[in-house]
């Protein structure tokens, strides 16, 4: 009667007899008819032994320590001797005399009511008065009369009669403020000589997109001052800024880098873009992001991203895009090739299966042809310099290449063959390939294919000649030029950005050399920090709206020490603009029976379709992220479960996805789209939490073409009742 599974699940009628939580004869029967994941969270309780012997009558013994838990453990044992095996599998059953279970949201969002229901169930062998105390850690606070109050109250204590072998829910109600982070909340139910507790750590996000600002370059004189542009737009108390300054002009970069080793998604080339230049920026970077690799460091996300790619390696030995795909991304697969070799040139371990299947891809891609399409040309060429830097150089196709192609290939392209000369001992055919050439053509971004684009190429070109020729005049000038376009032009992708880091970072380690100096960082009128040039300088949190300045000791040498500061902050609802731009999406809530919602109505355990239409106005686009944040209190209905319900009242052409990514918080689809054909994709989502939650705007960008990007409106906060 009190079970919170039938408030979140009406829709399935109760099983007579079925046990309550914590055990019982048909409790395996009813976990066939009620999907329980994601409900509350809990720790996995899976635990392996290792190899273990027993005494002379077979038998022996493990102890455990069992997390928050209340039901079934299966056990299971293999045993061997000499050329015997065997197995068995027990049962057991994990209960307490006082059972509490609360339905906490996985996440949080800003300015938010929750009420969070616990069920209390006493199984002490007798009836009793059960206290209930709520304990909160964080920026979150007790709301008492349920009518959204501010109040910063901590703890609430209830009490609740509850007669020996049933079960009572009751509620707390509690809200959020314009501060993000971790929060913690500690339930603990106590009362005839019982008493149990359980903790959950969870986090506040943003119920607006973040809105992230970058600026760096030279310091060119004593005083530098930097202020938040357009701050009253923003949040104040969400309002943070990060400062590094070095002597180094890679920090101008840093920003970058840290946009590289936080992007959100993980295809195969966005996996190699992220570690590619950790390869030769492992020290610097620790310098750059001393907070990211406090717990880690640059060597072990290689070799991570070394083992991710081999999840994407298919039977020819290139690559898929995704995990789990069957088709291979040709460029992409050339371009996680060239990272293979370069970490086994750096030392790192490379499995001989995937580096052996990665280099025969490589050697087809760059087979001599009778023709070649634009793509093909680019992509042999590629893998010739590939090829190269493994220390295979196919030099029949070179000069093939060479003697029948060389009117047909692109600035870069012929730096890369120049390049894979040098590797073969011509060093100077890369002077002759490049002769005249001082920049890449402008060409305009490719979504998918060989995501050509101007900075990828500016890049290529850097590379190959830092590779075969680092004293070239036009070296520096390429640099400066990839510099400016990082201020011109901030929405880089992953592509851009790793080869710009590599090619950069390549440089900056030979040209290392200026002048001493010294200075302090100051907060309006108060310092915060002084800095010498033998060391970054990186003040990660700055908080408050006042302008920071960089001011330099006297003897200041003018352009010796460079700087990057990252503004991030939340927008007000007057200040929050959204965006259209070659992208078009509509998304709206609808009832399981396809009938509109209405906001305000909606009650705990409802399930809801969210039917999102998306269109390209700017052609094919290839490579395109939609992300669907989900309210607080929601839970996806898992589409890839044959349970999931269908929906017979659903229209028009259904989008599908190449890739989908379900996580706590959002949903991301990855799919292409033709060009003015609008697309429907349908989301199911469980109503798990009464309260007022806000509804995040719909968002989708084009990976490889970050400017053509959506990002919706400011919708009707969602008011969920509880189920009767």
């Amino acid at each position: 009667e009190y079970d919170t599974f039938s408030l979140l699940l009406p829709d399935v009628p109760k099983i007579e007899g079925a046990s309550p939580p914590g055990g019982g004869a048909d409790a395996l029967k009813a976990g066939q008819f009620v999907r329980t994941e994601g409900i509350r969270r809990v720790k996995p309780v899976a635990f392996w032994s290792g190899v273990l012997k027993t005494d002379a009558n077979g038998r022996l013994k493990v102890k455990y320590d069992i997390p928050e838990f209340q039901g079934a453990i299966r056990i299971m044992a293999v045993a061997s001797k000499d050329k015997r095996f065997g197995s068995a599998e027990s049962i057991t059953r994990v209960k307490s005399p006082l059972v509490m279970l609360p339905t906490i949201p996985r996440f949080l969002s800003l300015n938010e009511t929750v009420v969070i229901p616990v069920s209390v169930r006493n199984d002490t062998g007798k009836d009793g008065t059960f206290k209930v105390q709520l304990d909160l850690l964080g920026a979150l606070g007790i709301d008492e009369k349920g009518e959204g109050d501010s109040g910063q109250k901590k703890q609430s204590i209830k009490e609740i009669a509850i007669p020996n072998g049933s079960e009572k829910t009751l509620y707390f109600t509690i809200n959020t403020f314009d501060e993000t982070g971790d929060v913690h909340l500690k339930l603990t139910a106590s009362g005839n000589g019982e008493t149990t507790s359980s903790r959950t750590d969870l986090s506040i996000r943003p119920d607006l997109p973040i809105q992230r600002t970058e600026k760096a370059g030279r310091i060119t004189g004593q005083t530098t001052e930097l202020k938040i542009e357009d701050e009253g737009s923003f949040r104040p108390e969400t309002i943070t800024r990060e400062l590094r300054l070095s002597r180094l002009p890679l920090i101008q970069f840093s920003g970058k880098l840290d946009y590289l080793l936080n992007y959100p998604y993980g295809c195969l080339e966005q996996v190699t873009s992220t570690v590619f230049p950790l390869l030769y920026l492992a020290d610097i970077s620790r310098e750059l992001e001393p907070e990211l690799f406090k717990k880690s460091n640059p060597e072990a996300l290689v070799q991570e991203g070394i083992r991710r790619m081999g999840t994407m390696q298919i039977s020819e030995g290139g690559f898929s895009l995704w995990p789990g795909g069957t088709s291979v991304e040709a460029w992409a697969s050339i371009y996680a090739a060239h990272f293979l070799v370069e970490a086994r040139r750096a030392g790192y371990y490379v499995e001989n299966s995937l580096y052996s299947g990665a280099i025969d891809f490589t050697k087809n891609e760059a087979k001599a042809k009778q023709s070649y399409g634009t793509g093909e040309l680019e992509r042999a060429v590629y893998a010739l310099y590939v090829l190269g830097r493994a220390g295979k150089a196919d030099t029949g196709t070179m000069d093939y290449i060479r003697k029948n192609g060389k009117d047909r290939l692109s600035v870069e392209s012929r730096a890369l063959l120049g390049a894979t000369y040098a590797s073969a001992g011509n060093t100077e055919a890369i002077k002759k390939m490049t002769k005249g050439l001082e920049d890449v053509d402008r060409v305009n971004r490719e979504t998918g294919g060989n995501f050509n684009s101007t900075i990828r190429n500016r890049a290529l070109f850097l590379l190959a000649l830092m590779d075969a020729a680092p004293n070239d005049p036009r070296v520096p000038e390429l640099v400066d030029r990839l510099a400016r376009d990082a201020t011109v032009d901030t929405w880089w992708t992953t592509q851009e950005t790793s080869f710009a880091l590599l090619a950069i970072g390549q440089f900056i380690k030979r040209h290392t050399q200026t002048p001493p100096y010294s200075g302090t960082v100051y907060l309006g009128d108060k310092s915060i920090a002084k800095f010498k040039s033998d060391k970054v300088l990186t003040i990660p949190e700055i908080e408050g709206t006042e302008p920071v300045k960089i001011v330099m000791d006297n003897g200041y040498e003018e352009g010796s020490a460079f700087y990057s500061i990252i503004t991030s902050a939340v927008p007000t609802d007057k200040g929050f603009k959204p965006v259209q731009n070659g992208l078009e999406l509509k998304q709206e809530y609808r009832s399981e029976d396809g009938v509109p919602i209405n906001p305000n109505d909606i009650k705990q355990g409802d399930l809801l379709v969210v039917r999102t239409d998306v269109r390209s106005v700017s052609g094919r686009l290839q490579n395109v992220v939609i992300q669907n944040l989900l309210p607080s209190g929601f839970e996806v209905e898992n589409p890839r479960l044959k349970t999931t319900e269908t929906l017979p009242w659903a229209t028009g052409e259904k989008l599908e996805p190449d890739y989908q990514d379900i996580r706590d918080d959002r949903v991301l689809i990855f799919t292409d789209l033709n060009d003015d054909k609008w697309y429907s994709y349908y989301t199911l989502l469980r109503v798990v939490n009464p309260g007022v939650f806000a509804v995040p705007p719909v968002q989708a960008e084009a990976m490889y073409a970050p400017n053509i990007r959506f990002t919706g409106g400011l919708e009707k906060p969602f008011r969920v009742g509880i189920k009767n």
